[in-house]
């Protein structure tokens, strides 16, 4: 497999995250195609799965910026964020949380949409940013 350092904040930092990207998008597309067959143009729909499931892949804004920045504290504490969601969305509500569905119940529907894979790819991408920053750190 042929991969390529990703050049980050200007060209100072480099860290591949290729393989993290690859299943991201795979993740994401596995997403988007449950949200498809479940919303409201088909005879399966079901509005708290669609909103789940979308709520799951609207929130990336903030990585992206932070790994187009070079931002590598910036790129650790979004993907930390992003496990500890991720975490929620697979234990579900807690105790005297009050919404209209629970998380779990959704994504437990759709075992093809592996929320353990997609926690792992945020920690890849949390510790390659870490390790980084590590390195920086002791080469100063």
């Amino acid at each position: 497999m042929r991969t390529h350092t990703t050049t980050l904040g200007g060209g100072n930092l480099k860290i591949d995250l290729t393989q993290e990207f690859s299943d991201f998008l795979e993740f994401v597309g596995d997403v988007g195609s449950t949200i498809r067959r479940h919303s409201a143009f088909t005879g399966e729909h079901n509005p708290h799965d669609v909103m789940w499931l979308s709520d799951s892949i609207h929130d990336f804004r903030m990585l992206s910026k932070a790994i187009t920045m070079g931002d590598l504290q910036e790129i650790s504490r979004e993907a930390a964020s992003l496990i500890g969601t991720y975490t929620w969305y697979k234990n579900g509500l807690n105790e005297g949380q009050q919404m209209k569905s629970d998380p779990k119940d959704s994504f437990q529907k759709y075992p093809w949409i592996d929320l353990d894979k997609a926690i792992a790819i945020f920690q890849r991408i949390k510790d390659k940013a870490d390790q980084e920053i590590k390195i920086q750190g002791d080469d100063q």
